[in-house]
């Protein structure tokens, strides 16, 4: 029997020499490497710790701070958090966060595929102030209010650090494409190509 679950994701360290995504095990979050919170005044190394973005099943997280784990709700999910507090880039009024959730695949008894938009939730943490700017660029969906997004303990948390504009560029172009059909857990093998990738045709 297939474990249905999700096990795995990437992440991108910040490095002054940026890298391609490096795969981890979701249960061994906890044990990346990590450095603190930053403060202004660090030196970029080429030891990984702080992150630059985190990608799980296809979708590509950037903030201040991240928080993965496995849900024990009993559907194999994941639960990621990612937000911006530093009151020098996001002052009061402008923090905001998201809660996602991915869970394996399963085909969509609509269209009899395999569906990325069935297989996740999101929820968006926003201040007014941030919130006034997003609603005016069209944003629709729900937004819950900053004070209520569940900050996770420090122990499940890794940190971001900011880097001039053209070292972001350059990490940004150090990356492959790691989409959610290359997120095959749980998906039995006639539905996937010779990559191992879930195929996006119809299911016979």
């Amino acid at each position: 029997m297939l474990d249905r679950k999700v096990t795995h994701g990437y992440v991108q360290w910040t490095l002054p020499v940026p890298r391609d995504w490096e795969r981890f095990l979701i249960e061994h979050w906890q044990d990346l490497p990590k450095k603190p919170d930053p403060t202004g005044d660090e030196i970029l190394d080429d030891q990984p710790g702080h992150v630059f973005c985190l990608n799980v099943m296809g979708m590509v997280f950037k903030g201040d701070h991240y928080s993965i784990r496995a849900l024990d709700d009993g559907t194999g999910g994941v639960r990621v958090l990612c937000w911006s507090d530093d009151l020098e880039d996001f002052p009061v009024g402008r923090r905001h966060g998201l809660v996602w959730c991915g869970y394996p695949p399963e085909i969509d008894s609509r269209i009899q595929e395999y569906n990325p938009a069935t297989h996740c939730t999101l929820q968006l943490y926003m201040e007014d102030e941030i919130l006034a700017i997003q609603r005016s660029r069209g944003l629709t969906e729900e937004v819950l209010a900053w004070q209520d997004f569940p900050i996770p303990p420090e122990s499940e948390t890794l940190h971001g650090l900011w880097v001039p504009n053209e070292l972001a560029l350059a990490h940004d172009d150090a990356l492959t494409l790691r989409t959610w059909y290359q997120y095959p857990d749980g998906v039995p093998e006639e539905h996937l190509n010779q990559k191992g990738e879930i195929t996006d045709g119809k299911v016979q």
